[in-house]
Parts: structure tokens; C-alpha cells; sequence
């Protein structure tokens, strides 16, 4: 058997170079993760299912946004397959298939949704030591084997989650702090851009002024003062501000 399991295939944010929505060979994984750099902090999603079939997709979807997460699809050889295949053989295909998966990072995080997902995690802390756990399954566990994944994926986790109530971004929202608390980049393009049409507002004017014993404090937040001397207010008000240090009363004078 020459590729036990099958290929994965990783998916990232739109803001990495890659064909979206297609599955990756084994070569172009490896290919595209040498083009883009082996130091940037990733969160990975492993993936229960394809994409298109996760019945989390729309919160999959949102993390996806995120520059730094990546998600893998599952290997062709399906988790539950390779588990009805016995523990030693579902043990052993895990490492392998950790040896193989190439990345275009560092992982920082490893996301579980399934508890026969926890092998394969398990195998990727050995070249990524310093990647955390984050466990939230879709499922309640069903046979003693699941029990047992189930157990230890809990235990060994340092994140646990579930699911919520409300969009999806908000039932997201403890695994985006946890993400940039790991130095994750999670600065979406939409972020960065902002409106293109809106523009910013007008800087109003601003003048305070505090009694301290005997003297006056006046502070001026009127941006540009100085530029704009020529401007009749702005002039009257400057005139206003030398009279009132001076401890003189204010007049309206004609400016030229």
C-alpha cells in the first residue's frame, strides 16, 4: 500500500495563495508550504468531513476568514474506516499520515471535531510539540473506542468548546481571543480596508480652560490652529485667549 489512508488536502483563507475550494495533492501541499514559509503561527482544522458536508461548515467557514487558519479535509480513508480496522491499525495509519501532511506553518492549535480525530492530533504533536489541543466534538461518543478517544482527547485538550447559540462568528468568538492570544493572525482583509466611500469625519474644535490658583490653563483642540489664522473665528478666538492670559476682557475685534 503505497499511500495508506490517502492524501490530505489543506484549505486556508482567502488572503494565501492557493486554488480555493480544490483539494490539494500531496506534492502542491508540499509545493505551496515551501512558498509560503514554515514560520507563520497557524490554527489548523481537522476536519471531520469535507468542507461542503461539515455540518459546522458556517463556523468553519468563519474561522477560514482568518489568515492564519488552515483546514485540512479528511484523508480518503475515512476516520470511522480506519477505526473499525482495529486500534493498532488506526494508531500506526495516524503517524504515518502526520509524517505526510505538510503545512504552511507552524501549527499553534490543532482543532478536533470528532473524538477518532485524536490519533491523528496526537501524531502531530511529535514534530509540532508546542501546539495546543483545542477539542469540540460534534457527536457523543458511541463504542468503547470512542469512549476511550473521547477521554483522552478531554484530558489532553487546552481548550475545550461547543456549541452555542446565535451566528456563527459569536460562537466563534472564544477561539478567535485564543487564536490571537497564540499570535495567530486573524486580521481579515474587510479589517484592513474598511469602506471605501465612507469618509472620515471633520475634526471639530475644541477649547477647555482650568483655573489653577491664580492662572488659567487653556487648551486649544482645534486641529491646524495655527493654519487656519486666517480664518475670521479662528482669529478672534486666538485674540480672546491672549486677552483672557492677559487677565484682560475680551472684545469683538474687526479682523482683517
Amino acid at each position: 500500500m503505497t499511500d495508506p489512508g490517502g492524501g490530505y488536502g489543506w484549505r486556508s483563507a482567502r488572503h494565501l495563495p492557493r486554488r480555493r475550494g480544490g483539494v490539494l495533492s500531496w506534492a502542491q501541499i508540499a509545493e505551496d508550504a515551501e512558498l509560503l514559509g514554515q514560520d507563520r503561527p497557524l490554527c489548523v482544522l481537522l476536519l471531520p468531513a469535507p468542507l461542503e458536508a461539515f455540518e459546522l461548515r458556517e463556523r468553519a467557514e468563519d474561522l477560514l476568514a482568518a489568515p492564519g487558519v488552515a483546514a485540512v479535509d479528511p484523508p480518503r480513508l475515512s476516520y470511522g474506516a480506519a477505526a473499525r480496522l482495529g486500534e493498532s491499525f488506526a494508531d500506526g495509519l495516524a503517524v504515518v499520515q502526520a509524517r505526510r501532511l505538510r503545512l504552511p506553518g507552524i501549527p499553534r492549535a490543532l482543532v478536533v471535531f470528532d473524538m477518532l480525530q485524536y490519533p491523528l492530533a496526537r501524531a502531530l504533536t511529535g514534530p509540532y510539540p508546542d501546539a495546543e489541543l483545542w477539542y469540540g466534538p460534534v457527536r457523543e461518543p458511541g463504542s468503547e473506542r470512542e469512549r476511550s478517544l473521547h477521554a483522552l482527547a478531554t484530558d489532553r485538550a487546552a481548550f475545550r468548546f461547543g456549541r452555542g447559540d446565535g451566528p456563527a462568528h459569536t460562537q466563534n468568538l472564544p477561539l478567535w481571543k485564543r487564536m490571537e492570544a497564540l499570535g495567530v493572525e486573524t486580521l481579515t482583509e474587510e479589517d484592513t480596508q474598511g469602506d471605501p466611500e465612507e469618509l472620515p469625519p471633520e475634526p471639530l474644535p475644541a477649547l477647555a480652560s482650568t483655573r489653577l490658583g491664580e492662572g488659567l490653563l487653556i487648551r486649544v483642540g482645534l486641529p491646524e490652529w495655527g493654519q487656519r489664522l486666517d480664518d475670521r473665528q479662528v482669529a478672534q478666538i486666538t485674540l480672546n485667549i491672549a486677552s483672557l492670559l492677559r487677565r484682560l476682557e475680551p472684545q469683538i475685534r474687526t479682523v482683517p
